[in-house]
């Protein structure tokens, strides 16, 4: 573990990162992505020292943490064991997107991570990379705190900058965020719909943002229709179903997240596999919700995972 004078700075300096900048040019989606760039900068530092400090730091009271092969674990003490029992003691992590919602108060990030996995004891100690979607809220101390974290693992890839995409357009704040809450959880419910009576790929090529992405499988992080749609399997080759079991959206009704589980069959007669999801949807300018980044890890069955 991190000292406690670490600890302390760690405190201190997100309290500082938090302020917002000063000049009349400086817009709220602006102030927030810079200082949640400069809160995920410390947190990362700390995760050098220890990954267990930097999450107890990092994660919301309530935060959501789905990590590969368990349930969705529900709070910091569940999020951050849940985290530790990949073995990583120590990593960093660096985000290629970051985002807020139109009043600065919600954002989300993804990026690129790697852990030093120690659980063979640390003279056998492996680099492990991946990649990882967040979902922040701010405190009334302005601090940034992980509602929802995602971390994906995989033996190769390959973190870089992301290519130049058209940014999304929004809508401005809903009147009534329980009726905006809804329809982003109907938006996710109807990506599964036509992902069945069309295709996985046809979905998530039609359901993203225009600068939407996808942790994808591959190497790098998929962003962009043709990116997106190119990472997944062709048509016919298996069938995905979901739906959402959690739903959260920003104060202003223009951001927000869906979690839930998957089933995917290989073959219509074939033994089911499922897995969990994080959805960062935005209300774009004609009212619809697209999706701006979507993940998923594999989960130890249907029911559980929501529990």
């Amino acid at each position: 573990m991190i000292q406690r004078a670490s600890s302390h700075y760690i405190v201190a300096a997100l309290a500082v990162s938090a302020s917002t900048p000063c000049g009349a040019q400086v817009t709220a989606v602006d102030a927030a992505r810079r200082s949640l760039a400069k809160a995920e900068s410390l947190y990362s530092l700390a995760a050098t020292h220890s990954l267990d400090s930097a999450y107890v730091h990092m994660l919301a009271a309530n935060a959501y943490v789905l990590e590969a092969g368990d349930s969705i674990a529900r709070g910091t003490r569940d999020g951050v064991a849940k985290l530790h029992a990949s073995g990583a003691a120590t990593g960093s992590w660096t985000p290629v997107r970051i985002e807020a919602s139109s009043d600065g108060s919600e954002a989300y990030s993804y990026g690129y991570i790697e852990v030093r996995d120690t659980s063979s004891g640390a003279s056998k100690a492996v680099d492990v990379g991946g990649k990882y979607i967040a979902y922040w809220v701010r405190a009334r101390g302005g601090q940034w705190h992980a509602l929802a974290l995602i971390r994906n693992f995989q033996r190769h890839v390959e973190p870089g900058p992301l290519p130049s995409q058209p940014r999304s357009t929004f809508r401005g704040p809903a009147n009534d965020t329980a009726t905006a809450r809804a329809a982003m959880a109907a938006a996710d419910r109807a990506f599964s719909t036509y992902a069945s009576a069309h295709s996985v790929a046809d979905a998530f090529a039609n359901f993203v943002a225009p600068d939407g992405a996808a942790l994808s499988g591959g190497p790098r992080i998929a962003v962009g229709r043709d990116e997106i749609r190119a990472s997944l399997p062709p048509t016919g080759e298996i069938a995905l179903t979901w739906a959402p079991c959690h739903a959260h959206i920003a104060p202003m009704g223009d951001l927000g997240f869906t979690i839930g589980t998957s089933e995917r069959r290989a073959a219509p007669a074939s033994r089911p596999s499922f897995s969990k999801y994080l959805t960062v949807w935005r209300r774009v300018e004609s009212g619809d919700w697209r999706y701006e980044v979507d993940g998923g890890n594999s989960a130890p069955g249907r029911s559980p995972a929501c529990e």
